[in-house]
C-alpha cells in the first residue's frame, strides 16, 4: 500500500506521480505482440497473448501493478526471471495467468489451467 500526498504516491520507497499510477489502470483489453518476449504492460491490467514466444519479463510495470493475461496459445514464462515456481509456466488456449509486480520481480499470483478439473479437490 502506498502513501498518498497531493500529486504523488510513495510505493515501496519510491515516489510515483499520479499519472504514472493511473496509467496502470485501464478498462481496455490490450493485445500483446505474438512474438514479443518482453511485452509492455504500461497502461493496462487485462491483456491477451497469442504466439508461442518465451516471455522473459514485462516492460514498464510499476510496483503494486497486477495484470491478467488471457492466453490463446502456448506462451512460456521463464522460471529464471519470473517468480513462478521451479519450472517454466507453459500456457494453452483459454488459460489465464495473473501477475503482481513488487518493483523488482513479477510474481505469479494465479494460473487457471483450463485442462484441469477445477471443481474437484486437488484439481485432478
Amino acid at each position: 500500500m502506498g502513501i498518498r500526498s497531493n500529486d504523488h504516491q510513495l510505493v515501496a520507497g519510491k515516489q510515483y506521480y499520479d499519472n504514472e499510477v493511473q496509467a496502470v489502470v485501464s478498462s481496455d483489453v490490450i493485445a500483446m505482440g505474438a512474438a514479443d518476449t518482453t511485452p509492455d504492460v504500461s497502461g493496462g491490467t487485462v491483456f491477451t497473448k497469442a504466439g508461442t514466444a518465451t516471455v522473459t519479463t514485462f516492460d514498464n510495470g510499476v510496483p503494486g501493478q497486477k495484470i491478467h493475461i488471457i492466453h490463446s496459445s502456448a506462451t512460456t514464462f521463464d522460471k529464471d526471471t519470473f517468480k513462478c515456481g521451479t519450472d517454466d509456466i507453459v500456457t494453452a488456449n483459454g488459460d489465464v495467468t495473473s501477475w503482481v509486480y513488487d518493483g523488482t520481480s513479477w510474481f505469479l499470483h494465479n494460473f487457471m489451467d483450463v485442462s484441469v478439473n477445477l471443481h474437484s479437490a486437488g484439481g485432478q
